[in-house]
């Protein structure tokens, strides 16, 4: 018994290996993307504070943003992101009030305030823009997490390109990759 337990518990290891790795190999090659001119700017939410600051991941997306932004890539930024369990308000919400506090006018952000996940910020996105007749898009997130939301906003419905923004730390990094394994395996499920 003792044996094949051990087998399982090695099987395990290098399929979470193996994942990792197709993790990295689809980062690498979603950074390496060129952001393209978009109708819209799609920014996925991460946490917001219970003392109501931004996650430094946070602070990372909005300020990738912004560059893109003022630099004309689109006229539109739609932010997403409901409530969690310890936020003090809809990550959307946080989000549009530090774009509009950098100078963004508030005609030019969306806000998607009802999503918990990636897949939900794509899908309700798409429902929010193609009212509108945009269907281009450039999508904005953390380096680890691009290639999920490129793929995420194309089944949405969306003609999509990317830029990543940078992560705060090395550590976080690893921390971030193993956590999209699951994410890649909640997006195949269909969760």
């Amino acid at each position: 018994m003792a044996a094949v337990l051990l087998w399982l518990a090695l099987a395990g290891h290098i399929i979470g290996a193996a994942l990792l790795a197709l993790v990295m190999r689809a980062e690498t090659l979603a950074v390496r993307g060129e952001a393209r001119a978009a109708s819209a700017l799609i920014v996925p939410g991460a946490r917001v504070r219970p003392d109501g600051t931004l996650s430094a991941t946070l602070h990372y997306r909005l300020n990738a943003t912004l560059a893109l932004y003022r630099a004309g890539y689109a006229p539109l930024v739609v932010v997403c992101g409901g409530r969690g369990d310890d936020e003090p308000c809809a990550e959307a919400d946080a989000m549009a009030a530090y774009l509009i506090a950098q100078g963004v006018p508030e005609s030019a952000i969306v806000r998607e305030d009802a999503s918990r996940d990636t897949r939900r910020n794509m899908e309700n996105a798409h429902a929010l823009l193609s009212a509108q007749g945009v269907s281009d898009v450039l999508v904005v997130t953390s380096d680890y997490h691009l290639a999920r939301a490129l793929y995420l906003a194309r089944q949405a419905g969306f003609t999509a390109s990317g830029s990543a923004s940078r992560t705060p730390e090395v550590g976080y990094l690893w921390f971030m990759r193993v956590r999209e394994v699951l994410g890649w395996a909640k997006v195949f499920a269909g969760w």
